[in-house]
C-alpha cells in the first residue's frame, strides 16, 4: 500500500512494510555547512499510526524533520528531570566511562 503526500523538500511516499510507516522524502537541505553536527545514532521507538503520522505533519508545517522535533521533546524531559540523574550513581558512572564533563 502506498500514498502520495506532500514533503517541503520533495516528493514523498508511505508505504506500510508490516506493521511500520515508512515515509520517503526527497533530498534535504543542510542548514550551515561550516557547523559540523554531533554524530548520532539511529535509535527505534514504537507509537501507534495517529501520533507518529500527526507528529510528522507538526514537523513538517514547522519546517523541520521528525527526528528533530523528537530530539528537542527529549531534551526537555531531560532538562525537566536534571536533579535526579546529578545524584544517580549509574547515571555518574556512564558519564565517566564516556568521558563527559558536562552534558
Amino acid at each position: 500500500m502506498q500514498a502520495a503526500i506532500r514533503c517541503p523538500n520533495g516528493p514523498t511516499t508511505v508505504r506500510l512494510a508490516g506493521m511500520t510507516v515508512v515515509a520517503t522524502c526527497g533530498p534535504t537541505s543542510i542548514r550551515s555547512a561550516s557547523v559540523a553536527t554531533e554524530p548520532m545514532k539511529h535509535r527505534n521507538v514504537r507509537m501507534d499510526d495517529r501520533t507518529w503520522l500527526a507528529a510528522a505533519r507538526v514537523a513538517e508545517l514547522k519546517g523541520q524533520r521528525i527526528s528533530d522535533l523528537v530530539r528537542s521533546l527529549l531534551r526537555g524531559v531531560v532538562t525537566r528531570n536534571r536533579k535526579l540523574l546529578e545524584n544517580d550513581p549509574v547515571w555518574q558512572e556512564t558519564c565517566l566511562k564516556r568521558g563527559w564533563v558536562e552534558w
